[in-house]
């Protein structure tokens, strides 16, 4: 076999190995580190991109294996050694970032400024999105978290970091909203950069003008003066859709008061569940924020419900025990699969009890659109849509997700539903999951 394709192909059995048997995995992937990093690649030719595209890969894959077994001396020490791949898909900040991100989930968090700056020092892409997960953790310091913030702001940041700087831009503002003036300097600078590379680069103007986009959504959070100022300045990002990535928060009343870019540390914990339920689980108890520990729980319950129902059910009832009216209005989605959860588990009473809160909270959602937004013509409701504000589909997921499980339920709710823009979808959605019989029914 050809020497890339055995290093793929060990790559991919040392991840399944770190699922089945961990300590072998750690072994083996030390060993294909230590061989891949010596290869001597260079040159311009397809197949020269690929030796260092799967050299970066596999030096990537072990970092992170390290990581998230807390090696954490190996994963730096590593990472001052780590490749970058031919294209900007990974700069090394974002495997930094991952760095960070598990030192904060297995609360090693006097390392956690010293991979800040080890990165920074090497000027090879800033950890922004592990820079905004810290900013969010109450353990670290006010002032080391402020340190953590200014050195965000003062790294230099190109096209490729866009989207995980967009994060950190939204966390430095609402951690410390008497930062916002620095953190408007340092959009506007990443702007000007999108827009000399859409200049130099053709290729790259959908892009750059995407993420434009997103650093105006996350700068209408906190200045949409300023937000629809820039968009004058540069017309190509106020015409571009992100593309997704956005979850929005909303106040107990429904209203939306911010948003968050990609994923989100009760997410990643959700994910970790998979390999580590215990430090999973760790890590949610520990986080300060009551919506952000019930999202995690709740998502970790629903991870290891078909693997590990006992454990599963431990986080379940450690998520109910958080769950009340504003807790469900501000995570509805993590609520709705807490039903889920319950449904799975056969606790018949809980199942129903959680469902009914997470369709209240839907219906609360609705309601609150269907005020705060001009949905009166056709021309209004594209509008609101095009622009991400609340789009039909991010109502329309709890009733259907709820609606396999809980049909009458999640029909009864949808019927009630007061806006307009997402109606028709969540009865089209729940008729879905239905019989035909029930799905003539919902019509």
């Amino acid at each position: 076999m050809p020497p890339l394709l055995a290093a793929r192909e060990l790559g991919m059995i040392d991840q399944d190995e770190m699922v089945a048997i961990p300590k072998q995995g750690l072994k083996d992937f030390k060993a294909l580190y230590l061989k891949v990093s010596q290869w001597q690649t260079g040159g311009s030719s397809t197949a020269d991109k690929a030796h260092v595209d799967i050299q970066a890969l596999e030096e990537t894959n072990a970092i992170e294996a390290y990581a998230n077994a807390s090696h954490f001396e190996e994963a730096l020490a590593w990472l001052q050694q780590l490749h970058e791949p031919s294209s900007a898909a990974q700069t090394n900040g974002m495997v930094y970032s991952h760095v960070v991100i598990q030192m904060l989930v297995h609360k090693q968090f006097p390392q956690v400024q010293a991979a800040l700056r080890q990165c920074a020092s090497e000027g090879a892409g800033y950890p922004y999105e592990g820079a905004a997960t810290a900013l969010d953790a109450d353990q670290l310091p006010e002032l080391q978290r402020m340190s953590i913030a200014s050195q965000g702001l003062a790294a230099p940041a190109g096209p490729e970091d866009v989207h995980p700087a967009a994060i950190f831009f939204g966390a430095v503002v609402h951690t410390f909203p008497a930062m916002a003036g620095q953190v408007e300097s340092a959009m506007f600078a990443l702007l000007a950069s999108l827009k000399a590379d859409s200049a130099a680069h053709r290729e790259r103007s959908v892009v750059d003008a995407r993420g434009g986009s997103m650093l105006l959504s996350v700068l209408d959070q906190f200045d949409p003066e300023r937000a629809q100022a820039a968009r004058i300045q540069y017309p190509a990002a106020a015409g571009a859709n992100f593309g997704g990535g956005a979850v929005y928060q909303t106040s107990p009343a429904g209203q939306v008061t911010g948003m968050r870019l990609g994923q989100s540390l009760p997410s990643r914990l959700s994910q970790l569940a998979a390999n580590d339920p215990e430090g999973a689980i760790a890590g949610a108890t520990s986080l300060a924020d009551r919506d952000s520990r019930f999202a995690a729980l709740a998502g970790i319950a629903q991870q290891l419900a078909k693997s590990r129902p006992q454990m599963a059910e431990q986080s379940a009832s450690q998520a109910f025990g958080l769950l009340d009216k504003d807790v469900a209005a501000a995570e509805t989605g993590y609520t709705a699969n807490l039903a889920d959860v319950f449904h799975d588990l056969g606790d018949v009473e809980k199942a129903n009890q959680v469902a009914e809160v997470a369709l209240s909270a839907a219906d609360a959602h609705a309601q609150q659109a269907e005020e705060q937004f001009d949905l009166s013509t056709p021309e209004a409701v594209a509008k609101v849509t095009h622009d991400l504000l609340l789009p039909a589909v991010a109502l329309s997921y709890p009733y259907d997700d709820l609606a396999p499980n809980f049909p009458s339920l999640a029909l009864q709710h949808a019927r009630g539903c007061e806006c307009k823009v997402a109606k028709p979808l969540i009865l089209a959605k729940i008729a879905e999951g239905m019989t035909p019989a029930g799905a003539k029914a919902v019509y």
